[in-house]
Formats: C-alpha cells, structure tokens, sequence
C-alpha cells in the first residue's frame, strides 16, 4: 500500500510537471491573440482557436468574410451552390454542408483554380486538405486586394509590396511547417491596418466604403487616424463699422 501512494504521488507530480510545459509552449505558438481579438469584434474573423491548424475550406472563408463579401457568398441559394459544385468541382462530395456556398462563390468568381490542374478547367478543391501561407494570401489579395494576378508562387512577394506582411513575416510563413489561425490573424491585421489594394486604395478603406464596417470603428480599432473636424462659415454679421462676427 505504502509503494502505491508512492508511485501515485509521483505519477501526480510528473502531470503536473508536464501540465507546466505544455502552456508556455502553446503560448509560445500564438503571437497575435490582441490582433485576433479586434478582427473578431468587427466580424473579420469568426472564433478563437488559434493553435488550431487551419484548411483550405477555412481559409478561403476568412479570406472572403475578409473582403467584406461573406454576405453575398452567403446569399447565393442553395440550389445555385449545388450546381455549381456538380458542375464544376471534380470533389464536390469532400465539401461539408456548411461550406457549400463558400466554395462554390470562390469558384463562380474565378478566385480559386483547386490543387490538381490536369483536371481544369474544373477544379478539385480538396477542402479539408491542410493550408499554407501562400495559398492564403493568394486568395486574400485576389478575393480582398484586386490581385488578380496572384498565385502561389508570388503570393509572399506580392503581399509584402502590398504592405500586407513584412519581410520577416514573410520567411516565418514560408519556413512554417503548419500554418494556423493566429497566423491568419496576423495577416490580416496587416492587411487592415497598412495594406494597399490593386487600384492604390487602403484595403480597409474598401472594407468602409463597402459598408462592411464604419469609419468609427476603423479609427476605434487603430485602423485609421481620426479626421479633424471640418469648419464651416455658417454666418456673418457685423457689429459696428470696423468689426465683423463670423460664426463656425
């Protein structure tokens, strides 16, 4: 009995111990928990997991919420989804419910070419299949910038010259073994706060003039810089020969 408590004390001990390591590694792991955090309450992001490893089915969704046309995916009927899908994604049975619509706006809108081109002009989609960096900001500077000459391979240099990511993100991404959701985080507070669309507009002045979000909250959320206000000459009247009243 005396050798049982023993060995249950040290297998306690041992938990604990390995309790301790495990949450600064994940915290190690996650650098843009604030970011995430101010993309969520502007329905930029939706949820936390950042830890979480991410999917193409994921990314092309945060890239189109991103750009501000989540609802215009989401008001595509479910019977127009369908067809697209059986028209044109040769994997069409691997994409869940739930992302039907995503899928299929990406494909009617020509943001999206799949993963195996032997099989185009159709596309094979795979939308669990793991996502890396560059296929992300591809489908963030098409969908979102007006790149529309984006691919995988120029994807990291096209977004650093779009001021999206900066040079040492970009070989952090492209060193990564896993891409995950704090990394889209980080992309895409870049992209909100510095990132400069195709036809030389800030892409998060697209996002107001879309009316995905308002002036107000671009400035609450550190996006913009807050505009002086504007006089204006509302009257004059005199108040004897040499003075004159100008009210603003």
């Amino acid at each position: 009995m005396r050798n049982l408590k023993k060995i249950l004390a040290a297998i306690t001990v041992i938990a604990m111990i390995a309790s301790m390591m495990v949450v600064p590694a994940l915290a190690e792991s996650v650098k843009y928990e604030a970011e995430a955090k101010v993309l969520n309450d502007l329905g930029l992001m939706a949820g936390y997991g950042l830890e979480d490893a991410s999917n193409r089915l994921q990314g092309v969704i945060f890239a189109i919420k991103a750009a501000g046309k989540g609802a215009e995916a989401e008001a595509m009927t479910d019977e127009e989804a369908a067809q697209i899908l059986a028209d044109q994604v040769v994997d069409a049975a691997d994409v869940p419910a739930w992302g039907a619509k995503w899928v299929a706006y990406a494909v009617k809108n020509g943001y999206t070419s799949g993963v195996d081109a032997s099989v185009l002009p159709k596309v094979k989609f795979a939308p669990l299949n793991t996502i890396s960096a560059e296929e992300f900001l591809t489908w963030l500077l098409r969908i979102g910038m007006g790149y529309t000459d984006a691919g995988t391979n120029t994807a990291l240099n096209m977004a650093i010259t779009a001021n999206v990511i900066d040079l040492s993100q970009a070989i952090e991404f492209g060193q990564e073994d896993a891409f995950i959701r704090d990394d889209i985080a980080g992309i895409l507070y870049g992209a909100c706060k510095t990132g400069v669309n195709a036809d030389g507009k800030s892409f998060i002045q697209s996002l107001i003039d879309a009316g995905f979000i308002t002036e107000e909250q671009a400035v609450a959320a550190g996006f913009k810089e807050a505009q002086p206000a504007k006089l204006e000459v509302v009257g004059v009247s005199a108040t004897n020969l040499k003075q004159l009243v100008v009210e603003f």
